[in-house]
């Protein structure tokens, strides 16, 4: 008997967890349990049923596609869907601006984005479009775009291939590699290959595979950080420590307010790391945060991340802050 209940625990687990999501209580305790009260908690216990399904009948567990079976599948995958997303909807938000910028970067070599514009090289992406992306002053009173160039720069020759459809496939690939590197972290923290699996579905799949579709800097700052960790983690030598600092120091090039993740990550890389291995990674840390600082200062003429932004604190930026964000949300209702 306790077999069997042991063998149906995770479709009784979601049958539990939607009988909670319909009671009130429970969703004001937790407010997430309400996505379980639509068509996802059906999904939910489809889960659960064939895990314990699964448990039943006890079939051996199939063999594992290779490393590059899952990068293919996955990148194509993410192609297609990235290129069908491309063909139907036109770019928005802030992938006009790293377009913008990366064709600024492949064809002039800067990032002045007026004769750009004045030039009408959206139009090749982007159809009745009259507004100038924003941007701040530099220190010799040029425009400057107010989002950092790094993903630009990783753009820009992409861009030049194949345009926008190219830029999508190389974030593609990017989201592939970002899969394999997660399923080997499962492995060597000591997942079986059926869970190392299940980590590289759940990284490839959402919310990565609708990001790769978008031209935003989240699938190369997840893949930075993910590289980062497998060296520091697990290949503790000099070159290692090197290429591990060289990741993790591309996180600012990518946003500015990626520079807390690389400080909080480099912290526990000079915890963690012993000898050559942490003298390795100071130094290549140091270097690059030279160069991000003499980049910025020679830009703005200072070096508060702020300068981007015109020195004061965007408002989504400050209402997205979770200390303002209650008299935020008061101002706002009152305004109604």
């Amino acid at each position: 008997m306790g077999s069997r209940l042991r063998g149906l625990s995770p479709l009784l687990l979601t049958v539990a967890v939607l009988a909670l999501a319909h009671l009130p209580a429970a969703r004001s305790l937790v407010p997430g349990l309400g996505v379980f009260t639509g068509p996802l908690g059906a999904v939910l216990v489809f889960a659960g049923a064939l895990v314990s399904l699964g448990r039943a009948i006890r079939r051996p567990v199939p063999r594992v596609p290779p490393a590059r079976v899952l990068f293919a599948a996955s990148a194509l995958f993410a192609s297609a869907v990235g290129l069908h997303y491309v063909r139907a909807v036109e770019p928005s938000g802030d992938e006009i601006d790293y377009l913008m910028m990366a064709q600024s970067v492949w064809r002039e070599g800067d990032l002045d984005l007026r004769d750009n514009f004045s030039r009408g090289d959206h139009l090749e992406y982007l159809g009745g479009y009259d507004r100038m992306p924003g941007g701040t002053r530099r220190a010799d009173g040029r425009s400057y775009p107010t989002h950092s160039a790094g993903l630009s720069v990783l753009l820009a020759p992409a861009y030049a291939l194949g345009g926008r459809r190219a830029c999508v496939v190389l974030l593609a690939l990017v989201a592939a590699g970002l899969g394999l590197l997660v399923r080997d972290l499962a492995r060597r923290s000591g997942a079986d290959e059926a869970a190392a699996l299940v980590a590289w579905a759940a990284t490839v799949g959402p919310p990565v595979l609708y990001y790769s579709a978008f031209l935003y800097t989240e699938v190369p700052a997840a893949f930075a950080i993910a590289l980062g960790l497998r060296l520091l983690l697990f290949s503790p030598g000099p070159w290692a420590a090197g290429a591990a600092a060289l990741a993790l120091s591309a996180l600012p090039w990518l946003h500015v307010r990626m520079t807390l993740a690389a400080a909080a990550l480099g912290a526990f890389a000079v915890l963690r790391l012993r000898g050559r291995p942490r003298l390795a990674f100071l130094l290549t840390a140091a270097a690059m945060a030279s160069a991000y600082a003499g980049y910025q200062y020679w830009v703005f003429g200072t070096l508060s991340p702020l300068a981007r932004y015109a020195g004061t604190v965007p408002p989504a930026m400050a209402r997205s802050t979770p200390l303002r964000t209650p008299s935020s949300f008061r101002q706002s209702s009152t305004c109604r």
